[in-house]
């Protein structure tokens, strides 16, 4: 996801609210390129996510060591980038975007970090497989709750990696009595809706590659400043890019009928098998110099690959 150059200033006047954790210029640069990296690679791996700040592979550094460092907290001895604290910042923000609202819903989204093909990571308990699947594979559980209000003002209000196999997990239960305790007592002045909702995760949360517990808690923490910051911006129907999702996924426009998740992840489907195809249509050129001539005459005489 590319940012526009105004939507880019809104991206550092956000993260001006971390500024408190970090104690040098290093980690300064460190996590505001891995923020602008996890938007727009979409993605928590580290190599992808430096592919996209230029400035985290500059003066010969590896950009995807910089990320892993900060996420091990080897390289931010003198700040607080650490899950707990970079969470409390997002609370904070989260309420401070809250303030001015008489009235707020709080989405509750239990959601699930699948690692069907781990078996060396820590603490990985069983979790449920994506979508109609049946059965169990490794991975964790998040627990997130979202703030909005009716004049439309969004925040983070909570976020929290667990494992039922961590040192000191008491229950799941416990931990959802302690998010809906934690954000009723931050909007004890406002009218306050819970509702439940289970969303598919859209920064690659999946990606995390093999570190400690707490490494996996920092890093998906920082998707979660990320996705902050995408929150708060709001997609709307009015970007092209929704509308055009919308379009391939098959919705048919209709006053006060916006589409909703199931159709963009058509869309979005849609637009991954074209990808795909295109792929493998080029490929099969690259290999025998054209393609097979009845798949050829089907695609017609002005058909080419994408460059």
């Amino acid at each position: 996801m590319d940012l526009a150059p105004v939507q880019q200033s809104m991206l550092d006047d956000y993260l001006a609210a971390f500024d408190p954790l970090i104690g040098d210029k290093w980690t300064e640069r460190t996590f505001r390129g891995t923020v602008q990296g996890i938007i727009g690679a979409e993605s928590l791996v580290g190599s992808r996510i430096a592919a996209f700040p230029p400035h985290l592979v500059t003066g010969g550094h590896n950009g995807e060591q910089r990320v892993r460092r900060m996420a091990r907290g080897e390289s931010t001895k003198r700040s607080e980038m650490d899950a707990e604290h970079l969470t409390e910042r997002l609370r904070k923000r989260g309420l401070e975007q809250l303030r001015d609202e008489e009235e707020v819903w709080a989405i509750v989204d239990p959601s699930e970090l699948r690692k069907p093909y781990a078996k060396e990571m820590p603490a990985l308990m069983r979790v449920r497989k994506t979508g109609s699947e049946k059965g169990m594979v490794p991975g964790y559980r998040t627990l997130n709750v979202l703030g909005v209000g009716r004049e439309g003002r969004r925040g983070a209000r909570y976020h929290q990696l667990f494992s039922s196999q961590a040192e000191g997990f008491e229950s799941e239960s416990t931990e959802i009595q302690r998010a809906l305790s934690m954000v009723g007592e931050s909007l004890t002045s406002k009218k306050v809706t819970y509702l439940m909702d289970s969303q598919k995760d859209v920064l690659g949360w999946e990606d995390v590659q093999l570190m400690d517990l707490e490494a996996i808690r920092t890093l998906v923490a920082l998707g979660w400043v990320a996705a902050g910051f995408l929150y708060e911006l709001g997609v709307t129907l009015e970007w092209p890019e929704v509308q055009l999702l919308a379009r391939l996924g098959g919705w048919i426009p209709k006053p006060n009928r916006p589409p909703g998740k199931t159709i963009l992840s058509k869309g979005l489907q849609q637009l991954l098998d074209h990808l795909a195809t295109e792929a493998i249509l080029a490929d099969e050129i690259r290999r025998n110099g054209a393609l097979p001539p009845r798949i050829a005459a089907f695609l017609g005489p002005n058909w080419q690959p994408a460059s």
